[in-house]
């Protein structure tokens, strides 16, 4: 990972502020997703969980529930930024279950920051199950990513483990 790359994680929370901000000007009420929301709502426990398949440059990650951005800076960001360094480019799976929600706003903001910093950072993803709104803007936004980008049926997780591993 570049040190551009590693600024702009750093910058991530900046702008999110500054998200926050203008939501709650425009809106009259606070944004969601504090981390008091996140601690009372779900009693710590990230919706987020990297898979014990994962091996070297090869990660697995299994979503759950509705991502907030405390799952994200807790839990994915940390992880993906030691990952990055230690392996330069990546190859992963992001599997969402049948108990799979989305992402409030704060994380959906994240996941495209993140996403667009280190567009040229990841090698394959493949993306498994989820609605079909998932892979309607997974399929429109591989135009900005640089590594293959496939979508798979809920159920063919093997495959999409296969199919990154190749």
């Amino acid at each position: 990972m570049s040190i551009k790359a590693a600024k702009q994680d750093q910058a991530i929370l900046s702008h999110r502020q500054q998200a926050q901000a203008l939501f709650s000007h425009a809106s009259g009420r606070q944004a969601i997703g504090c981390r008091e929301h996140f601690s009372a709502a779900r009693g710590d426990k990230p919706m987020i969980e990297f898979l014990n398949e994962s091996s070297g440059n090869t990660i697995g990650i299994r979503a759950t529930g509705k991502l907030t951005k405390a799952d994200y800076e807790t839990v994915l960001i940390p992880r993906l930024t030691k990952l990055f360094k230690e392996h330069g480019k990546l190859n992963l799976v992001f599997l969402m279950d049948e108990g799979f929600e989305g992402w409030d706003l704060e994380a959906a903001w994240d996941d495209a920051s993140y996403g667009l910093m280190h567009q040229a950072d990841f090698g394959k993803l493949a993306v498994v199950g989820g609605p079909a709104w998932v892979a309607w803007s997974v399929k429109l936004s591989a135009i900005l990513m640089k590594g293959e980008i496939r979508v798979f049926d809920a159920g063919h997780g093997d495959e999409a483990w296969q199919w990154v591993g190749t």
